[in-house]
């Protein structure tokens, strides 16, 4: 499919002997042929018009399809894209409901969308964190907080570090108190 754009605003061009011209007209739709921007066909429209709709429509089954295969008896609830949980403070509004996150398999199920707020910290961060709590001999550096995820396994507790995709791994503050108690 070709890629388009459409401006919203006229492009002029000025030749040599200061004559201007319209280059491209206000809410012209372009498309991408190959190389080149050509301005679009009604068979551009279409094709466009089909594949938002093919997409939509993929969204709208997988929706569905998520309420389909849910257990009997389950309670659906639509709710707005961020601010959702309220996790430990306030700040998620008159509307946000409350929750604690824990690894009980028989709780209630809830879905954490942004870990990041619950793992806000890099090593560095948990370095510095650590400086406000510890002694100058009981501070420990980097080598030694990498040191201390290997030897106790903190990659594979839940509740003092994740690893997203494709950054570093991030600490909780449960981590940061967990290495000032130790």
């Amino acid at each position: 499919m070709p890629t388009r754009f459409a401006l919203w605003k006229d492009v002029y061009a000025v030749s040599l002997r200061a004559i201007q011209y319209d280059v491209i007209g206000q809410g012209t739709v372009y498309f991408r042929h190959g190389a080149k921007s050509e301005t679009g066909t009604s068979e551009d429209l279409r094709k466009f018009m089909e594949q938002r709709m093919r997409e939509m429509q993929d969204q709208l089954m997988k929706g569905l399809r998520k309420v389909a295969v849910s257990p009997r008896g389950s309670h659906l609830e639509v709710v707005t894209a961020k601010g959702i949980i309220a996790t430990g403070t306030p700040t998620g509004g008159g509307n946000a409901v409350p929750v604690r996150i824990t690894n009980d398999p028989h709780a209630q199920n809830a879905v954490l969308l942004d870990k990041s707020g619950l793992f806000p910290y890099r090593q560095k961060n948990v370095v510095a964190k650590l400086k406000d709590r510890l002694t100058a001999q009981q501070m420990p550096n980097l080598y030694d907080l990498r040191a201390i995820n290997r030897v106790y396994n903190i990659a594979d507790d839940d509740r003092l570090s994740w690893k997203p995709q494709f950054f570093a791994r991030q600490y909780s503050d449960a981590f940061v108190d967990w290495i000032v108690r130790t």
